[in-house]
């Protein structure tokens, strides 16, 4: 009975943690195509 409780708990866990880091991940190339459309505006404007 012990292991049945244990493992679903890691399992949310582990899913919370990839979940947390799929996010990082998507915030990461988020701001990196942002920046890279304001560098493009800042030379046009230039």
């Amino acid at each position: 009975m012990e292991t049945k409780i244990i493992e679903p708990n890691n399992g949310i866990i582990l899913w919370q943690f990839l979940f947390w880091i799929l996010i990082l991940i998507l915030i990461y190339i988020i701001v990196k195509i942002v920046k890279k459309i304001l560098i493009k505006k800042k030379f046009k404007e230039n």
